[in-house]
């Protein structure tokens, strides 16, 4: 049914592509609403007395009506197997012409687009469009409906390094070894101004002026 509306519905359209669903589904429905209308023009003859000569009142009309839609469906199927539209007038060649016209409407549609348009469908609402926007949403930093966020994890921050003599965090990079500690013992300052150069918290340059300063200290 949703062939036979669609083909109404685009009455009067030769552009654009139509499937060989759409035009044989339509072909079969027009069949059987012309078969309902000449049984209810022979209803219609008994009701008036005209059994021997009944006038085709609701068939012709019906016919009449589904001509135009018709026509264009036969063009569009033509499109679609990427065929000009006025193939439909070898049709009118008796019976070579109508079996090349069955041919051409049997044959598959184009993949993708052509020159007379992408495929029909592509263009169906439930498949979705690439090109589409998101919607906007009232408030920017809430997510959208309907859109899924994903979490991002937790990021944990460095721990800083913890020395064996100190029990707690490294001390700030200016902070270095104490006067008494150096002078009591030389060798402890030289062990601790190692342990602080390779934890990073003083460069090579200021380990070479510590370690200078310790010896002389230790010296005097």
């Amino acid at each position: 049914m949703g062939s036979y509306f669609n083909a109404l519905r685009r009455y009067f359209v030769f552009s654009g592509r139509s499937t060989r669903a759409q035009f044989w589904l339509f072909l079969l429905l027009a069949v059987i609403v012309v078969m309902i209308a000449v049984f209810a023009d022979a209803a219609l003859a008994v009701q008036l007395g005209t059994e021997e000569d009944p006038t085709p009142y609701v068939s012709g009309t019906v016919l009449v009506l589904h001509a135009i839609p018709f026509l264009a469906l036969i063009v569009r199927r033509l499109h679609d197997s990427d065929h000009s539209g006025w193939y439909a007038l070898v049709g009118l060649i008796p019976l070579i012409g109508t079996i090349g016209l069955f041919v051409y409407l049997c044959m598959g549609s184009t993949p993708g687009i052509n020159r007379f348009g992408p495929h029909p469908k592509s263009l169906r609402p439930s498949s979705p469009d690439p090109y589409r926007q998101p919607p906007m949403h009232a408030d920017p930093y809430l997510p959208a409906q309907g859109v899924r966020h994903q979490q991002q994890p937790m990021q944990r921050l460095p721990t800083p390094p913890v020395y064996p003599d100190a029990g707690s965090a490294a001390p700030p990079p200016f902070a270095g070894p104490q006067p008494s500690a150096a002078s009591s013992d030389p060798l402890n300052a030289l062990e601790r101004l190692a342990q602080l150069r390779t934890s990073g918290v003083i460069d090579e340059a200021e380990f070479q002026q510590m370690k200078a300063d310790a010896i002389r200290r230790a010296t005097s």
